[in-house]
């Protein structure tokens, strides 16, 4: 009788599967679904980090492709060989226009793959003293020097990085002069 009775009750406390509702497949159901929900964060994430590299990798190059510019035209303003414009004869959206730097900027080679090739522009500012060499200012003094400001562009891997560099260059000497400089619009 104990034993009928024992096993009566493991009968009743083993619920048979017709009593089983479900509860382990929506717990898979569950936990499916918030891997799935950080997989997909993970994939966004991964994306917006290469975009950010991308970004950066394209603004590098148009650094490099703009320094490397200025570089050019200190050089020809030093060789005697660019083309130095008089200050202040550009026109107002000098920066930004594509037009003017096409026909006035000088063409730098560069290595790196870039949309445009890099381009400077020289101005001539005056003859600087030697006490005020950072100055604007034009000076008559016996110590001169030409000064110039030389102004690189370059477009990076895409066309809407770009970098704009500016310098201000002393000639050390035997640079284009004063009487070799051009308006913007009359021709070199």
């Amino acid at each position: 009788m104990i034993t009928q009775t024992r096993k009566a009750i493991l009968k009743r406390a083993q619920p048979g599967p017709a009593a089983q509702q479900g509860a382990v497949l929506l717990t898979g159901l569950v936990l499916l679904f918030v891997v799935t929900l950080f997989g997909v964060s993970g994939m966004q994430t991964i994306t917006l980090d290469e975009r950010i590299v991308s970004n950066m990798q394209s603004s590098t190059i148009a650094f490099h492709g703009a320094e490397g510019a200025l570089s050019t035209c200190e050089g020809s303003v030093q060789a005697q060989t660019g083309t130095a414009f008089s200050f202040g004869s550009f026109p107002a959206d000098w920066r930004e226009a594509d037009a003017f730097w096409t026909a006035a900027g000088e063409e730098a080679t560069f290595a790196a793959q870039v949309v445009q090739p890099p381009r400077c522009v020289i101005e001539y500012i005056g003859d600087g003293g030697a006490s005020s060499e950072l100055n604007y200012a034009p000076s008559n003094s016996a110590s001169s020097r030409p000064t110039y400001r030389v102004t690189a562009r370059s477009k990076g891997g895409d066309i809407t990085t770009e970098a704009i560099l500016e310098s201000v260059f002393i000639c050390p000497g035997g640079c284009i002069t004063g009487a070799e400089v051009t308006q913007y619009g009359s021709g070199p």
